[in-house]
């Protein structure tokens, strides 16, 4: 897989979630990280991450159930838990299971909800890629400021 496809498997597993639960309130947040891609080569991680904080109108699990469908569709075969030691009680659909660790290839794809909020998280494999193509502004610091001494 590219950069490229990492991020797009991100965006059909997110705009998956919003169809289910709506495109509107969400905060989001995509972030590449640097790892070692196979035989040693620079590689990216990209990190995708999304809160939704507002009721929701429906259950949670016909919810979870309706985007482990959508997700089936894509490829990703989630499994759905309840975790009664949270509060409030947050109903999980992951990929791999729930407290099961990473898939094979590092990747990870979540939705958690709970009471008054939703998360969604989507951790891609590791890939061939160039963290600094991916994030110039890790690459470029700002103009130093000059301050000039001052005079008595």
């Amino acid at each position: 897989m590219t950069p490229q496809q990492v991020s797009e498997k991100g965006d059909s597993l997110f705009e998956a979630v919003t169809a289910v639960l709506g495109r509107e309130g969400w905060e989001q947040d995509n972030q590449w990280f640097a790892c070692d891609a196979s035989g040693g080569a620079n590689g990216v991680v990209l990190r995708r991450e999304a809160r939704l904080a507002q009721p929701s109108q429906a259950e949670p699990e016909e919810m979870l159930k309706r985007v482990q469908d959508a997700w089936g569709k894509l490829g990703v075969h989630a499994e759905t838990a309840v975790d009664t030691t949270l509060d409030p009680v947050r109903y999980i659909l992951s990929d791999p299971p729930y407290l099961a660790g990473v898939n094979p290839d590092g990747s990870l794809s979540d939705l958690w909800i709970g009471t008054g909020i939703v998360n969604f998280s989507y951790v891609s494999p590791c890939v061939p890629g160039d963290i600094f193509e991916l994030q110039p502004q890790m690459t470029s610091s700002p103009e130093p400021t000059v301050i000039l001494p001052s005079t008595p």
